[in-house]
């Protein structure tokens, strides 16, 4: 018998869940509305979100859903990263601006990308919520030939390809913004005059 899979946010972020859609014969439930929760939820086996203060009724389901006994798992879009936990002026205006991001996470469990997230969150309320998996949509990546460049020799070593990437929404103001930029063309130009790295 197939799983049901009830995603909180699953109309709001459709395009988060594609891979985790392909990887697992699930039933999956969207939830557009709070009034999900005015229906027997029993036969959900599992419920996961990805964001509990997104959408103005998550953090409510979660809550509820835990109180029903039914499993909660945050899963998590990335890497902890300061301007969002700290930054973010969502926050500021969300269903519960007081409550400052995964300062507990509201699920039973959250997975985690690897053990320093998972010390992290811990240290932030969140012992034995915490679960290591990986970067799931990274895994096609795990088979691929490693490029290790075809530059010019120095100190014994070929030069290097490095791949710098920020977050999808890597600022959130005018003043971050101009600090990425900055950042990135002072990499690029360190590496440039380097020449250690294909910049």
């Amino acid at each position: 018998m197939r799983p049901k899979i009830l995603l909180i946010d699953g109309d709001f972020r459709k395009e988060y869940y594609t891979d985790i859609h392909a990887a697992f014969d699930a039933e999956w439930i969207s939830v557009n509305s709070p009034a999900f929760l005015d229906k027997d939820t029993g036969f959900i086996d599992l419920a996961m979100v990805s964001d509990e203060r997104a959408i103005p009724y998550a953090a409510h389901t979660v809550a509820e859903l835990k109180r029903r006994n039914i499993p909660t798992l945050h899963v998590s879009d990335g890497i902890l990263e300061w301007r969002n936990v700290w930054e973010n002026p969502m926050h500021k205006i969300g269903v519960s601006p007081a409550m400052p991001l995964f300062q507990p996470v509201l699920c039973h469990k959250i997975a985690c990308i690897g053990r320093s997230q998972a010390r992290i969150l811990e240290s932030w309320g969140n012992l034995g919520k915490c679960e290591v998996v990986g970067f799931p949509r990274f895994d096609k990546l795990l088979d691929r030939k490693k490029n290790i460049g075809t530059g010019k020799v120095l100190s014994g070593c070929k030069s290097l390809t490095f791949l710098v990437m920020t977050a999808r929404t890597a600022a959130f103001t005018a003043e971050q913004i101009e600090i990425v930029k900055r950042s990135l063309i002072d990499l690029k130009t360190w590496f440039s005059k380097n020449g250690i790295v294909n910049a």
